[in-house]
């Protein structure tokens, strides 16, 4: 089913972030969340993700879903390396080599290998930490996978060869992207859901 907010409003204190807003994200189809700096993208990210209570209206269609994110901050454990960051979400029937061919389909082959003394992520560049939390959320399991501006850090070259990455690993799968960029849009060939920033 589409999952759905219908007349959503909320607020942090005095200021309204969302008001009355209604969006529909179509089920196994990119969908891509488009507005302003301050029109509510996070914040209806993290009301997908129940990790804020609305002030009003409904949200439909995300209860007993299987739901993996990228936030716009790489939560990786920092003093781990890239392979065992996956790892821990990851099914556990993939092998150390099955994530390493992830890792290649994004560019990073030269930067992780299987050696005793491999590098802790907090030494990785902000476009490597970026492209293992996208592979990180990608192999956890899940039906809705919802990447808040995933692409940040990447340069042309890398951002399209990741883009294709993300659109094979989510084929059949609800995907929600937010962006800024209209040809981020146009390259993952979602739908675009527009956001208004609230008066």
């Amino acid at each position: 089913m589409d999952i759905e907010l219908r007349e959503v409003t909320k607020r942090f204190g005095a200021k309204t972030v969302l008001d009355g807003v209604s969006i529909s994200l179509s089920e196994g189809q990119v969908n891509c969340l488009m507005g302003p700096s301050g029109s509510g993208k996070s914040t209806i990210v993290n009301i997908l993700l129940g990790l804020l209570p609305i002030d009003s209206g409904q949200v439909i269609g995300m209860k007993n879903r299987k739901i993996a994110a990228v936030f716009q901050e790489d939560r990786l454990i920092e003093h781990w390396d890239a392979l065992k960051n996956v790892q821990l979400v990851c099914d556990k029937s993939l092998t150390k080599e099955d994530i390493l061919r992830e890792f290649q389909q994004v560019g990073l082959e030269e930067d992780v290998d299987l050696k005793d003394h491999r590098k802790p992520v907090s030494l990785y560049s902000g476009g490597m930490r970026r492209r293992v939390t996208i592979v990180r959320a990608l192999l956890a399991q899940s039906d809705i996978v919802i990447l808040d501006e995933p692409f940040k850090g990447l340069d042309d070259a890398l951002k399209l060869q990741v883009i294709a990455y993300v659109k094979q690993k989510t084929a059949g799968k609800t995907l929600l992207v937010v962006t800024h960029d209209k040809e981020e849009a146009q390259q993952l060939g979602g739908n675009m859901i527009i956001l208004q920033a609230a008066v």
